[in-house]
């Protein structure tokens, strides 16, 4: 878990930005998502989440453009894993959808649900900047 944090502070650190790195990384973390187990799934779903809160489709660096036409064709993936049984995979996917779904996202409504994890306040325990 230690290295999932790792990435996680590295490609798109508290969910405040997404560094040109996450390009080539997604379709490894999309793999991860398709045949890895429920723990990493959880914290590649963190991370996916910071792709979609830091990124838009008219972005005007290309990497973050094309990280978000990404997420656009996989939202069936985190549509079906939203309903997953696990807790957690299905808030984190839910969270990914409602905000690929939502074309007004506001950057001022950023969770931070990494942090409180991290911190040990529980996933369920999330802030907002």
């Amino acid at each position: 878990m230690k290295a999932s944090h790792e990435l996680w502070s590295s490609l798109c650190h508290q969910h405040v930005y997404v560094s040109s790195a996450a390009l080539p990384a997604y379709d490894i973390f999309r793999f991860g998502l398709l045949h890895l187990h429920d723990a990493i799934k959880i914290e590649l779903l963190d991370i996916f989440l910071g792709f979609t809160v830091c990124t838009k489709i008219d972005d005007e660096e290309s990497f973050k453009r094309k990280i978000y036409e990404k997420l656009l064709q996989d939202l069936p993936l985190f549509q079906q894993l939203a309903n997953h049984s696990h807790e957690d995979i299905s808030y984190f996917a839910q969270k990914i959808c409602d905000y690929l779904e939502n074309k007004d996202r506001d950057t001022k409504d950023i969770v931070l649900i990494h942090n409180s994890r991290e911190n040990g306040t529980g996933g369920g325990e999330i802030s907002s900047l």
